[in-house]
């Protein structure tokens, strides 16, 4: 995956979150620990650091269409 971000995306720098339940709250059924990485595409506005909401300005019909695009570099030997 880190592979087709970068030939497919310019090689974009990452931001990597890891999430876990809240401290000293116990077993929490709904919590569960995960990691996320991802690409940083955009600089983060004022909106985004003022409120905490962030603004996805991709559409998914074409973020869908670019990564459909995106897999004959897999099958083709892009690893």
């Amino acid at each position: 995956m880190l592979k087709q971000f970068s030939i497919s995306l310019n090689d974009p720098p990452y931001n990597l979150y890891l999430h876990s339940s809240p401290l000293r709250a116990g077993i929490l059924p709904g919590y569960h620990w995960h990691v996320e990485l991802f690409p940083r595409l955009s600089r983060i506005a004022g909106f985004e650091t003022g409120t905490d909401v962030f603004i996805n300005t991709v559409v998914p019909e074409e973020a869908a269409s670019f990564i459909r695009s995106q897999e004959s570099v897999l099958t083709k030997g892009g690893s």
